[in-house]
């Protein structure tokens, strides 16, 4: 998982090799037109001299001078227009074919990085999130209100159906209007009851907007942190810290270490004061359990920052096979 900064860097070398690549076809097209047009290169060399002549008589000429110099260039313009399609060519088959049209794969456009830097990072990042995840799969158009029981059941004293639909059009709302101002949320919940599934359908929204989004199972996330917890510096830890979303899933399935539950605290902590919303799913019901499991210190932190949305009803995965 690469940090934001590390993302722009790998977008903006990709993109500066579009440029390059695009200028090289292009001078292989010359190339080649030209052992097929002997005559073209002079052509070419005449068309550029008139044109530098027009530039110079705009500025310095008389007006019969211009209007001479540029009489020469539409010639000129002309003849090479008529070869080159004599030749199956046109005026500007040698030119370079950029993918952007704004800063012609510079990756900087009026002082400024440009739009398709910031589009191939967030493709960059979703890919990631894919690779990681059911992202392309887990959207809010593909979440199932039926699977959920449409009656009142004593056990949870409520409609799971009706339930489920309120945190639905919660969860559509906190992503159409996402901002770095977003709640915390925490998803609770038996497994396959669709945690993971809005939480990813939020992720869809939230890159589509534009935001950092960062996705990662908390089993991989402690597994790794585990390793680095030596490490004079973390690309991992710096990215968890620093995402304008971090998704943190199946909290509860880490193997837990002491290291670990400070970590979780350090997240939770760390995000809250720097105002980044943090979405965390876990199989844990029972806030007793998540206080046992975490420490009342940390637990007490992540229920006291959070949202909670607690979902209930039958396991999806099961009604779906």
């Amino acid at each position: 998982m690469q940090t934001r900064e590390q993302l722009y860097k790998s977008a903006l070398r990709q993109i500066q090799s579009n440029h390059q690549r695009a200028c090289v076809i292009a001078q292989k097209q010359y190339e080649q037109a030209c052992a097929e047009i002997p005559q073209l290169p002079a052509l070419f060399g005449q068309l550029n001299r008139c044109k530098v002549a027009v530039s110079r008589c705009s500025v310095f000429g008389t007006p019969e001078q211009l209007a001479q110099q540029t009489q020469q260039l539409e010639a000129a313009d002309a003849e090479l227009s008529a070869l080159l399609k004599k030749h199956g060519y046109h005026s500007h088959s040698f030119d370079p074919q950029f993918s952007c049209p704004l800063c012609k794969d510079r990756g900087e456009y009026q002082g400024k990085t440009c739009r398709c830097v910031h589009l191939l990072v967030r493709q960059l990042r979703r890919q990631e999130i894919s690779a990681l995840s059911a992202l392309e799969l887990s959207r809010f158009d593909t979440f199932r209100l039926e699977y959920y029981p449409n009656q009142y059941i004593a056990e949870y004293g409520a409609n799971p159906r009706q339930h489920m639909e309120e945190i639905f059009n919660y969860c559509q709302k906190y992503a159409e209007h996402f901002t770095t101002k977003n709640p915390n949320l925490l998803m609770t919940g038996s497994a396959g009851l669709g945690k993971t599934h809005l939480a990813l359908a939020i992720a869809n929204t939230a890159l589509s907007r534009g935001a950092d989004v960062i996705y990662i199972s908390s089993r991989n996330l402690f597994d790794q942190m585990e390793r680095e917890k030596f490490a004079l510096s973390s690309d991992l830890r710096q990215t968890v810290m620093e995402a304008e979303l971090l998704i943190l899933d199946d909290l509860g399935t880490e193997f837990l270490t002491q290291y670990g539950i400070s970590f979780l605290y350090d997240i939770v902590n760390t995000r809250m004061l720097r105002r980044l919303p943090t979405i965390y799913t876990t199989n844990i019901v029972k806030e007793e359990m998540l206080r046992a499991r975490y420490t009342e210190k940390t637990a007490s932190r992540l229920l006291g920052s959070c949202e909670l949305l607690t979902f209930f009803g039958n396991d999806i995965r099961l009604l779906e096979h």
